[in-house]
Formats: C-alpha cells, structure tokens, sequence
C-alpha cells in the first residue's frame, strides 16, 4: 500500500504542521519564566500513556510511529502538552487543562 493511501494529503499534513506550529508559537509566547518552560512538555508518565493509547489504534503506524490520521510523528506530538489526539483519544489530562486554564486567566489579569 502506498503512503497516499496511509496518510492524510501532503496539504492535509501540511495544514496539521501549520495548525501545531501555530500552537506551540502561542504557548512560548505565554512563557515567562524558566520554571514555565518546562509545562510546555507532559511528564514521561502522560507521555508513555499517550502513546500506549496509539499503539492500540488502527491508525497507528508501528512501522514509522506515526499516526495514519494526522501524519504526525508520535514520539514528538504526544510529547507536547497542547496536542491531542485528532480521533479525541488523548488529550491534554484535566490537571494540565487547569494549570493551562489558570495561566491564561492570570495573563488576562495582567
């Protein structure tokens, strides 16, 4: 089978590079310290648990770990905190969520 047939379109994986790019630029943005740098990454506990997730779906890739859905490479989007899953499998847990919640509410404070 060929890649075309695995994997969204050059311009699809294109717009989900675009989409993550975006995200990450927003969220350094939103750094101020050296301690806050460190939340741009989930904990190796989340990370292992996101991928463990994919390693059970019909879209994973064992071959590349990559996702058939998105065309993203694994070992870096379950890595990154504001990334989640396009079929909703994982997403940012509830904790990350309020820790994220909370920053933007003190950034609107200011």
């Amino acid at each position: 089978m060929s890649e075309k047939e695995n994997y969204p379109s050059l311009v699809e994986q294109g717009k989900n590079l675009a989409k993550f790019s975006y995200r990450l630029i927003k969220h350094i943005q939103k750094v101020t310290s050296s301690e806050e740098k460190e939340s741009l990454l989930v904990s190796d506990e989340i990370y292992n648990q996101r991928i463990e997730v994919c390693k059970t779906c019909s879209k994973y890739d064992e071959e590349q770990h990559r996702c058939k859905e998105c065309g993203c490479l694994l070992a870096g989007k379950a890595r990154f905190i504001f990334e989640e899953c396009p079929l909703q499998k994982w997403q940012m847990t509830e904790k990350e969520w309020e820790e994220t919640f909370d920053k933007i509410i003190e950034d609107i404070d200011k």
